[in-house]
């Protein structure tokens, strides 16, 4: 069995990442408010058996700050799971593990989440050199970027304007999902527009 394969019930999934090299995941969840108590629960067993894995640099959750788009409300909270592996194979061992298995079975069985997690494998960071590099050897390729479109011009507030304090969007909140840790698509609360003089972070 693959990383990558959809069918792997760990704590990762999508693409099976470098061969050599450190590999870095992402996993967000939409946590059902109701069943935060249990998500911890599942998380703290899962965090003392991964931090303890072959090849782990860091195996961490954190939380969504309230900022001008926060996906978090009264339904859900949202939590990203940061995971560094010195290498693909730390990472496959990791995902077959019997406590990524049981993790992932806490968020099937008891509906930890109102819709499916989304995880992204990623390389090592870019140096200025590895940039340089991408950038040359695009050049040499012919590849050119689209000209980039001039931004729209901010709405006009009314007297009873509802940008400010509104709820915002969050990509299937109030129903339950029974996807695992590897599940399908992720709403990302994109569609929640908000006032440009809102600040960003509040």
């Amino acid at each position: 069995t693959e990383v990558g394969d959809a069918g792997d019930a760990g704590t990762a999934g999508g693409s099976s990442g470098s061969s050599s090299g450190h590999v870095h995941v992402y996993a967000k969840f939409n946590v059902d408010v109701a069943r935060l108590p249990e998500f911890y629960q599942a998380a703290c067993g899962i965090i003392t058996h991964s931090q303890a894995d072959a090849g782990c640099s860091q195996f961490a959750f954190q939380r969504e700050l309230p900022w001008a788009r926060n996906i978090s409300n009264e339904a859900n909270r949202l939590l990203v799971l940061r995971q560094e592996w010195q290498s693909a194979a730390a990472l496959q061992s990791h995902v077959q593990s019997e406590h990524a298995q049981r993790f992932n079975k806490s968020l099937m069985d008891k509906s930890l989440l109102v819709c499916p997690p989304s995880l992204t494998l990623f390389g090592p960071a870019l140096s200025l050199e590895d940039l340089g590099k991408i950038a040359s050897r695009a050049r040499a390729a012919g590849v050119t970027l689209p000209p980039v479109p001039a931004p729209a011009p901010a709405p006009r507030p009314t007297s009873r304007s509802s940008s400010v304090g509104g709820p915002a969007a969050t990509g299937g909140a109030g129903r339950r999902t029974t996807g695992g840790y590897g599940g399908g698509g992720y709403g990302d609360g994109a569609s929640g527009q908000r006032s440009a003089s809102r600040p960003v972070f509040r």
